[in-house]
């Protein structure tokens, strides 16, 4: 964003003439977004935080990817970022928060999703991706019972030449869960490896 009275935007749109959203709110990993300044003020986007926890996860602190602003009054607030969470459980009394924050314009909100196994127990509305005022949007917050399986390399489902292939599982036992790769062309069906880890 150039201009420090228009709010930038990622999960939810900021504030005036905003730019659209961008990433997914189910397997957010991009960082936020920055907003305009004048005479050398600065804002940024929230970082981009990913956690695999093989068990529990409890959260008594803070899990924080907000925006940020110089403060000189001089700028717009920064969207909030992008936390991604697989976890066996979710417990604890803590934060987990991807806000926009406030300036001469507003940030959006960022993007949160949780993947659990068996339970969750952190209070609903103390996961957030709020906007960082009253003109800006909110962000998005998905928390998920259920596996969420994703290419994460090609970004598209056409292999072009020679390609690398990355996968990801979300809410899922890793020991007990494998992957069966598959490729089709022209009706056909290639088996590419069968058995892989439930994430490359």
């Amino acid at each position: 964003m150039d201009s420090p009275y228009d709010g930038p935007s990622y999960g939810g749109r900021g504030s005036g003439n905003s730019p659209p959203t961008y990433s997914s709110p189910l397997t957010p990993r991009d960082l936020g977004s920055g907003g305009g300044a004048w005479d050398g003020g600065w804002s940024a986007g929230g970082g981009a935080i990913r956690l695999n926890v093989w068990h529990a996860l409890t959260v008594d602190g803070e899990i924080s990817a907000d925006g940020q602003r110089e403060n000189w009054g001089r700028e717009s607030g920064g969207t909030g970022g992008s936390i991604l969470i697989s976890t066996g459980s979710l417990s604890g009394s803590g934060h987990i928060k991807a806000d926009g924050i406030a300036g001469l314009a507003h940030g959006g909100g960022g993007r949160v999703s949780v993947y659990y196994r068996s339970s969750q127990s952190l209070p609903i509305d103390q996961i957030t991706a709020n906007g960082g005022g009253d003109t800006a949007a909110a962000g998005t917050v998905e928390i998920q019972p259920t596996p969420h399986y994703y290419w994460a390399r090609p970004a598209d489902p056409y292999f072009h030449g020679v390609e690398r292939i990355e996968w990801d599982a979300l809410g899922i036992d890793f020991a007990a869960v494998t992957a069966d790769i598959l490729a089709f062309h022209e009706g056909q069906q290639y088996l590419l490896g069968d058995g892989r880890p439930a994430f490359s």
